[in-house]
Order: structure tokens, then sequence, then C-alpha cells
């Protein structure tokens, strides 16, 4: 069971969003009447390099924790809740995202093993129903988490599986700094790239997730200005693409990456006719691009290296991310179409896809 919790810490961390501190609910041994009943022992930990160190213990109905909002980072459950019906475990679930700040680690058992012993723990009560990951995933949903990773467990624990659940309204896009993915490690640096490249003074960014464009630009003696919808990431300004709470030209140039997609699609252009307004020069523009490509290096000591694309013929109808309300390359949307829109409004001086991150896809966008 411990590696498994391991491999789920280490994959959260590799989404950018490591697991510092953590609630582990589990059956209260000392008591077998609690197999019985709602209560469960819920311990506060401390997470460093795998190792918890508990630092109180009580007992408590999942229901109705006795911890404030966003109180620790995941909530690990132990106890065996599909012993209960779906409706109290979506319940129990509502509560974990009201108070995790981003995590949810669940312990179901597979579909196709089940302990025998688990036939007779709870008489009087139904036996344990296993769940299929659609099972898991809608129940997930329902309660505020969308799955992230299920890993099967093996040894004493063989039949059971870990569910990593990630909060559906505290997104990626508000991570912490601390260990962040390659790929979107490769997707700051390709906007910083194109920024400086562009030799501003004033910089718009309209989305601030992490804050590690804004705080790099800053440091290179750039006046960056950021405004988000949300003011949990603490934008200098508070408001919507759609409108813009600045003067015409107010800025060399504006970033914009990974934010148009979380605006139905009838709403792009008018978003990117306000990008335009308030600057005085370009927009550097990123969207999600989940159209498949296969991607081919090749490095010899005579050659230099040659990195390039190939493009799959296959579209898909759901989006990478679940926050997303369209992505260039689902079906119906094509990537001829934003380019048409884009140059009906700017000049696009380039468009491309990153090798190191086939994900997202930019645009270096000129004011006509």
């Amino acid at each position: 069971m411990q590696e498994g919790i391991l491999q789920i810490i280490k994959r959260a961390a590799d989404e950018g969003h490591p697991i510092h501190s953590a609630l582990t609910l589990s059956d209260d041994g000392s008591k077998p009447e609690s197999l019985r009943t709602n209560t469960m022992r819920v311990s506060v930990c401390s997470v460093s390099e795998g190792i918890y160190n508990s630092i109180t213990s009580l007992i408590s109905d999942p229901e109705n924790l006795p911890f404030k909002d966003d109180t620790v980072d995941a909530i690990i459950n132990l106890r065996y809740d599909t012993r209960i019906s779906s409706d109290d475990r979506t319940r129990i679930l509502k509560e974990f995202a009201r108070v995790s700040r981003k995590w949810v680690v669940m312990d179901y058992p597979c579909l196709k093993k089940i302990r025998p012993f688990t036939q007779k723990t709870d008489p009087g009560k139904s036996a344990m129903q296993p769940l299929s990951r659609r099972e898991i995933r809608d129940e997930l949903k329902r309660g505020g988490f969308r799955l992230r990773f299920m890993n099967t467990l093996n040894g004493q624990f063989s039949g059971n599986q870990l569910v990593l659940g990630e909060h559906r309204h505290k997104g990626h896009y508000t991570a912490i700094k601390g260990n962040v993915s390659q790929k979107r490690w490769m997707s700051y640096w390709y906007q910083i790239y194109e920024v400086l490249n562009l030799r501003p003074r004033r910089v718009l960014e309209v989305g601030i997730g992490s804050r590690w464009v804004t705080d790099c630009l800053r440091s290179r003696g750039v006046s960056v200005r950021t405004i988000d919808i949300s003011s949990a990431a603490k934008p200098d300004y508070i408001g919507s693409v759609t409108s813009l709470p600045f003067k015409d030209g107010a800025f060399d140039v504006v970033l914009c990456a990974e934010v148009l997609e979380h605006l139905p699609f009838e709403q792009f252009r008018n978003a990117t006719r306000e990008l335009k307004r308030v600057t005085a020069s370009h927009v550097v523009l990123t969207l999600p691009n989940s159209a498949p490509v296969l991607s081919i290096d090749i490095s010899t000591p005579i050659l230099k290296i040659k990195r390039f694309f190939i493009k799959l013929p296959l579209s898909f109808k759901k989006n990478m991310c679940t926050e997303h309300l369209w992505e260039i390359g689902k079906r119906g949307l094509r990537l001829r179409e934003i380019i048409r829109i884009l140059s009906n409004i700017f000049i696009v001086e380039k468009e491309y896809v990153p090798f190191e991150n086939d994900k997202h896809h930019f645009f270096v966008l000129k004011k006509k």
C-alpha cells in the first residue's frame, strides 16, 4: 500500500501540484463497529519525500469533517467505501472537495478481483461491489473531481486499486511553485522567448497561472501587469478577457496562454479583438492542440538534430481537459478555421507547435 501511495504522490508532483499535507482517512481498527457506521479515523499528516508524519488523529464523520475549506493538498481515503451506496460516497467526495485544495486518493476494489474476506466483514449490509473504470470516473465527477490516474496494487493488497482524483474547479492553472512537468516547463520557456523576442517594455499577461512566466519577465526588467477572472492567483487586476479594463494600446505585448478555450467558441472572435485593442504591437497567443502527431527526433555525430512532426489523420470527440470547452483538432474545429479568424484580425507572423510540447499551439500576432 505504501508503495502505491508513493506512486500516487509522484504522479501528483509530475502534474505540478506536489502533496505536502494530507488527511489520511481509514477504518478505526480499534473499533470493529466502525465498519458498520460512518465513523472514521482521520490523521492529519505532513508529507516529505513520501514519509508521513502524523500530527494529530481523531474520529470523525467523513460527511462532516471538522476542518476549514482548502485545509490540505490531498485527502487519502483508505476506507472501503464501496460498502455504502454511491449516493453516500458522492456526498463524502463533495466534503473531500471542500477540504482538499487539489487531490483525493480513493481505495477501490478491482472489477475482476475482490478479496473474499470482505464478504464476511459487514453482515446485514450488502457486500462490496467492485466498480468499473467508467463507474469510478462518473462517481468522482459527481463528487467534484476528475479521474487522473489509477494504480492497481500487488502483493498483500492485490485486488485493490488506488485512484487519484483532481479537483475539477481548482485546476493546474493555479499551481503552486513546486515540481512542474517537463512539457509545461517548455511551454513556459517558449512563452518567455516569444515575448522577450519582441523587446517590449510593458506586457499584459491574461491568465496568470502559476506566475512562473510573470516572475521571469519581471526579472528581465519588463514591466508586467496581470489580469485573471479569479482572485485565487492574486493577479494585479480581476476581470474578463472579453472586457479588459485598459485603454487602447496600453501595452506593447499581450500574452494570453491557454485561456480562450475556457470560453464558448462563439466568444473567440470578440476575445481576440479585445486583445488587439489593448496591445500597441503584438499578441502572443497559445491554444490547446488535441490533434494527434508523431514526434520524430534524429541526432547523430555528423548530422545536426532533426526534429519534425507527422500529423496523424485522426480527431477526437472529447477534449484533453474537462475544463476546456473546445480545442484545436477536436472534431469540427480545424487549425485552418482558427488561422482564418485570426488573419481577419491580425497579421499572423508565426504559428507553430513546440516539439517539446505538442499540446500547445503558439501564435505570434501583429496588430493591423
